[in-house]
């Protein structure tokens, strides 16, 4: 709901369970879909999780919009999360932030 109120004409939201359906043809991406930090977690406990969800990211991008311009990813570790995603998702490092 946020998003819909960040005053950008134009944009079209959909909202979907279906991977193939969400992110075939999308052109750019805003990734926010990794685990929270808990209580007592390390950096270390937090990437050992996220890695996998962005790897999965990064493959699901590979096999469904190989034409994406630019994704950006905002869940920790950002710096290792982004790697992970660009390393599977067949993107120039320029395309990934």
């Amino acid at each position: 709901e946020e998003m819909r109120h960040c005053g950008f004409d134009g944009i079209n939201f959909s909202f979907t369970t279906d991977i193939k359906e969400a992110f075939t043809d999308t052109k750019y991406m805003i990734s926010s879909g990794g685990a929270p930090r808990k209580e007592g977690m390390t950096r270390e406990d937090l990437l050992k999780g996220n890695a996998e969800i962005a790897a999965q990211l990064g493959k699901d991008i590979k096999a469904y919009c190989p034409d994406l311009k630019h994704l950006t990813i905002i869940f920790n570790p950002a710096d290792i999360t982004g790697l992970v995603a660009l390393i599977h998702s067949g993107l120039k490092p320029t395309q990934v932030t």
